[in-house]
């Protein structure tokens, strides 16, 4: 999946979440350039930090699809680990 479609996703997800959703965007904004240049994977992990601070701080941590993404994560953590013990890095990319 593209960077592209990715980040499509969190502010979908972010805008049927979250009661408040400016500050979520704002913050996506601030870290577009870091997509760039770092790359996505990396700076996704940093904006899911960011989503799950405001799904807990706006107390959205009931509702379906929060938790339907973390369970996706919880499943995608198990494959990070197993390419983390074998290679030492836990992204597939670098």
């Amino acid at each position: 999946m593209s960077d592209f479609a990715k980040l499509i996703i969190v502010v979908v997800g972010c805008r049927l979440t979250l009661r408040q959703s400016m500050p979520m965007f704002t913050y996506i904004l601030v870290l577009l350039p870091a997509i760039a240049v770092i790359g996505g994977s990396r700076i996704f992990v940093v904006i899911f930090t960011a989503l799950v601070y405001f799904i807990i701080v706006q107390r959205c941590t009931r509702k379906t699809l929060v938790l339907a993404l973390m369970g996706f994560y919880c499943y995608k953590t198990v494959g990070y680990l197993t390419l983390m013990a074998a290679t030492g890095n836990g992204y597939p990319d670098g």
